[in-house]
Protein backbone atom coordinates (compact mmCIF):
# COMPACT_ATOMS: atom_id res chain seq x y z
CA UNK A 1 0.00 0.00 0.00
CA UNK A 2 1.27 3.03 -1.14
CA UNK A 3 1.61 5.69 1.48
CA UNK A 4 0.10 9.44 1.39
CA UNK A 5 2.60 12.06 1.40
CA UNK A 6 1.83 14.83 3.18
CA UNK A 7 1.84 18.02 0.57
CA UNK A 8 4.26 20.77 1.39
CA UNK A 9 2.64 24.34 1.38
CA UNK A 10 4.68 26.42 -1.36
CA UNK A 11 6.49 29.14 0.26
CA UNK A 12 5.18 32.77 0.33
CA UNK A 13 6.79 35.31 -1.75
CA UNK A 14 8.93 37.92 -0.18
CA UNK A 15 6.75 41.49 0.26
CA UNK A 16 7.07 43.53 -2.85
CA UNK A 17 8.36 47.04 -1.47
CA UNK A 18 5.65 49.46 -1.57
CA UNK A 19 6.17 51.91 -5.05
CA UNK A 20 7.95 55.31 -4.21
CA UNK A 21 9.63 53.98 -1.32
CA UNK A 22 12.98 55.24 -3.01
CA UNK A 23 11.93 57.94 -5.03
CA UNK A 24 10.98 59.36 -1.35
CA UNK A 25 13.71 59.16 0.49
CA UNK A 26 15.96 60.50 -2.59
CA UNK A 27 13.61 63.64 -2.18
CA UNK A 28 14.01 63.61 1.48
CA UNK A 29 17.75 63.70 1.61
CA UNK A 30 17.69 66.02 -1.37
CA UNK A 31 15.21 68.64 0.88
CA UNK A 32 18.04 67.57 3.78
CA UNK A 33 21.16 68.70 1.61
CA UNK A 34 19.30 71.81 0.35
CA UNK A 35 18.94 73.08 4.07
CA UNK A 36 22.54 72.08 4.83
CA UNK A 37 23.39 74.27 2.45
CA UNK A 38 20.99 77.42 2.86
CA UNK A 39 22.09 76.97 6.58
CA UNK A 40 25.84 77.69 5.34
CA UNK A 41 25.22 80.35 3.50
CA UNK A 42 23.17 82.02 6.18
CA UNK A 43 25.44 81.73 8.62
CA UNK A 44 28.49 82.81 6.19
CA UNK A 45 26.42 85.53 6.03
CA UNK A 46 26.08 86.33 9.41
CA UNK A 47 29.49 86.02 10.35
CA UNK A 48 30.51 88.28 7.57
CA UNK A 49 28.37 90.72 8.78
CA UNK A 50 29.69 90.10 12.54
CA UNK A 51 33.23 90.97 11.15
CA UNK A 52 32.34 93.62 9.14
CA UNK A 53 29.44 95.58 11.00
CA UNK A 54 28.71 94.27 14.39
CA UNK A 55 32.01 93.54 15.92
CA UNK A 56 33.46 96.87 15.18
CA UNK A 57 30.53 98.82 16.75
CA UNK A 58 31.15 96.40 19.67
CA UNK A 59 34.92 96.94 19.89
CA UNK A 60 34.00 100.81 19.51
CA UNK A 61 31.78 100.80 22.49
CA UNK A 62 34.40 99.18 24.92
CA UNK A 63 37.09 101.71 23.73
CA UNK A 64 34.53 104.31 24.47
CA UNK A 65 34.14 102.39 28.12
CA UNK A 66 38.06 103.02 28.42
CA UNK A 67 38.55 106.69 28.05
CA UNK A 68 37.22 107.51 31.68
CA UNK A 69 39.71 105.04 32.95
CA UNK A 70 42.37 106.30 30.15
CA UNK A 71 41.68 109.70 31.91
CA UNK A 72 42.20 108.57 35.39
CA UNK A 73 45.80 108.29 34.14
CA UNK A 74 46.78 111.57 34.15
CA UNK A 75 49.06 111.71 36.93
CA UNK A 76 49.39 115.55 37.42
CA UNK A 77 45.26 115.85 39.22
CA UNK A 78 46.31 118.65 41.12
CA UNK A 79 43.95 122.09 41.09
CA UNK A 80 44.81 124.82 39.12
CA UNK A 81 43.67 128.43 39.63
CA UNK A 82 43.39 130.52 36.02
CA UNK A 83 44.87 133.73 36.10
CA UNK A 84 41.92 136.20 36.75
CA UNK A 85 42.23 138.24 33.52
CA UNK A 86 41.93 135.29 31.33
CA UNK A 87 45.00 136.26 29.36
CA UNK A 88 47.09 133.26 28.02
CA UNK A 89 50.90 132.54 28.58
CA UNK A 90 53.09 131.79 25.51
CA UNK A 91 54.13 128.61 27.45
CA UNK A 92 50.79 127.58 27.98
CA UNK A 93 50.07 127.44 24.04
CA UNK A 94 52.92 125.72 23.29
CA UNK A 95 52.47 122.78 25.98
CA UNK A 96 49.19 122.73 24.58
CA UNK A 97 49.90 122.67 20.96
CA UNK A 98 52.44 119.24 21.89
CA UNK A 99 49.50 117.74 22.82
CA UNK A 100 47.52 118.28 19.79
CA UNK A 101 50.09 117.56 17.70
CA UNK A 102 50.25 114.19 19.40
CA UNK A 103 46.48 113.23 19.45
CA UNK A 104 46.90 114.60 15.46
CA UNK A 105 49.62 111.88 14.66
CA UNK A 106 47.88 109.09 16.36
CA UNK A 107 44.61 109.50 14.41
CA UNK A 108 46.56 110.08 11.41
CA UNK A 109 44.48 111.23 8.15
CA UNK A 110 41.34 110.11 10.21
CA UNK A 111 41.54 114.13 11.53
CA UNK A 112 39.67 115.31 8.65
CA UNK A 113 37.36 112.59 8.36
CA UNK A 114 36.24 112.63 12.18
CA UNK A 115 33.99 115.36 11.83
CA UNK A 116 32.20 114.70 8.96
CA UNK A 117 31.95 111.19 10.48
CA UNK A 118 30.16 113.09 13.33
CA UNK A 119 28.27 115.04 11.01
CA UNK A 120 27.05 111.86 8.88
CA UNK A 121 26.00 110.14 12.05
CA UNK A 122 23.87 113.10 13.52
CA UNK A 123 22.27 113.51 10.28
CA UNK A 124 21.66 110.09 9.96
CA UNK A 125 20.32 109.63 13.42
CA UNK A 126 17.17 112.60 12.46
CA UNK A 127 16.65 111.19 9.14
CA UNK A 128 15.90 107.65 10.06
CA UNK A 129 13.97 107.26 6.73
CA UNK A 130 16.79 107.36 4.68
CA UNK A 131 20.02 105.53 6.89
CA UNK A 132 22.29 102.88 5.46
CA UNK A 133 22.09 100.86 8.68
CA UNK A 134 25.52 98.95 7.44
CA UNK A 135 27.52 102.11 6.56
CA UNK A 136 26.03 103.72 9.70
CA UNK A 137 27.28 100.76 12.06
CA UNK A 138 30.63 101.21 10.20
CA UNK A 139 31.54 105.12 10.46
CA UNK A 140 30.41 104.43 14.19
CA UNK A 141 32.76 102.09 15.08
CA UNK A 142 35.26 103.91 13.11
CA UNK A 143 34.70 106.97 14.64
CA UNK A 144 35.03 105.30 18.31
CA UNK A 145 38.15 103.84 16.89
CA UNK A 146 39.32 107.61 16.11
CA UNK A 147 38.57 108.84 19.66
CA UNK A 148 39.79 106.12 21.78
CA UNK A 149 43.50 106.73 19.50
CA UNK A 150 43.06 110.46 20.01
CA UNK A 151 42.57 110.16 23.68
CA UNK A 152 44.95 107.48 24.20
CA UNK A 153 47.58 110.27 22.83
CA UNK A 154 46.33 113.02 24.53
CA UNK A 155 46.61 111.31 28.14
CA UNK A 156 50.54 110.54 27.38
CA UNK A 157 51.21 113.81 26.27
CA UNK A 158 50.37 115.24 29.01
CA UNK A 159 52.28 113.40 31.34
CA UNK A 160 55.32 113.49 29.12
CA UNK A 161 54.89 117.54 29.80
CA UNK A 162 53.52 116.45 33.64
CA UNK A 163 50.50 118.99 32.58
CA UNK A 164 47.56 119.27 35.10
CA UNK A 165 44.02 118.39 33.51
CA UNK A 166 42.15 121.19 34.67
CA UNK A 167 45.32 123.49 33.04
CA UNK A 168 45.42 121.92 29.80
CA UNK A 169 41.00 122.37 29.69
CA UNK A 170 41.02 126.15 30.72
CA UNK A 171 44.26 126.70 28.01
CA UNK A 172 42.06 124.38 25.19
CA UNK A 173 38.95 126.53 25.90
CA UNK A 174 40.68 129.76 25.71
CA UNK A 175 42.90 129.39 22.62
CA UNK A 176 39.34 128.40 21.19
CA UNK A 177 37.47 131.18 22.49
CA UNK A 178 40.63 133.55 20.64
CA UNK A 179 40.10 131.02 17.59
CA UNK A 180 36.70 131.83 17.26
CA UNK A 181 36.74 135.18 18.05
CA UNK A 182 39.51 135.59 15.17
CA UNK A 183 37.37 133.57 12.69
CA UNK A 184 33.97 135.49 12.96
CA UNK A 185 35.34 138.59 13.68
CA UNK A 186 33.21 138.66 17.18
CA UNK A 187 34.20 139.88 20.59
CA UNK A 188 33.16 136.25 22.38
CA UNK A 189 33.33 137.56 26.19
CA UNK A 190 31.18 134.75 26.96
CA UNK A 191 32.36 131.40 26.27
CA UNK A 192 31.19 127.76 26.97
CA UNK A 193 34.07 126.07 26.37
CA UNK A 194 34.62 121.91 25.34
CA UNK A 195 32.29 119.27 26.53
CA UNK A 196 33.67 116.80 29.48
CA UNK A 197 33.49 112.73 28.71
CA UNK A 198 30.09 113.10 30.25
CA UNK A 199 29.22 115.80 27.16
CA UNK A 200 28.50 118.93 29.85
CA UNK A 201 30.47 121.74 29.43
CA UNK A 202 31.13 124.54 32.33
CA UNK A 203 31.12 127.98 30.81
CA UNK A 204 34.45 129.79 31.29
CA UNK A 205 33.85 133.13 32.91
CA UNK A 206 33.71 136.77 30.64
CA UNK A 207 36.75 138.35 29.89
CA UNK A 208 37.77 141.78 29.11
CA UNK A 209 38.49 142.73 25.57
CA UNK A 210 41.76 143.49 25.79
CA UNK A 211 43.01 140.03 27.44
CA UNK A 212 40.58 139.13 24.55
CA UNK A 213 42.79 141.17 22.23
CA UNK A 214 46.04 139.49 23.63
CA UNK A 215 45.24 135.93 23.23
CA UNK A 216 44.16 136.51 19.51
CA UNK A 217 47.13 138.24 18.80
CA UNK A 218 49.14 135.19 20.65
CA UNK A 219 47.49 132.37 18.92
CA UNK A 220 46.76 134.27 15.24
CA UNK A 221 50.16 132.36 13.95
CA UNK A 222 48.93 128.92 14.61
CA UNK A 223 44.74 130.19 13.80
CA UNK A 224 44.53 127.99 10.42
CA UNK A 225 45.80 124.52 12.48
CA UNK A 226 43.98 125.31 15.24
CA UNK A 227 40.78 125.39 13.21
CA UNK A 228 41.68 122.81 10.99
CA UNK A 229 42.20 120.71 14.70
CA UNK A 230 38.73 121.68 16.50
CA UNK A 231 37.56 118.21 15.96
CA UNK A 232 39.67 117.00 18.25
CA UNK A 233 37.74 118.73 21.10
CA UNK A 234 34.36 118.48 20.49
CA UNK A 235 34.52 114.57 22.16
CA UNK A 236 35.26 116.17 25.59
CA UNK A 237 39.11 115.97 25.43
Amino acid sequence: MTQLQPQTQPSAPPPTPPRGTSTGMKWLAGCLITLLVISLVIAGLVWWAFNHYVKPLADGFLGLAQLEQLDKNIKNTGPYTPPSDGKLEGAQLERFLKVQSAMKNAVGNQLQALESKAKALEQGSTDQNNVDIPKFLEGLGGLFKTIVSAKEAQVQSLNDLNMKKLEYEWIRDETYRAVLGQATNQTIKNFEGFPNLSGKSTPLPAIGDESLKANIALISPHQDNLLKNYALHTFGF
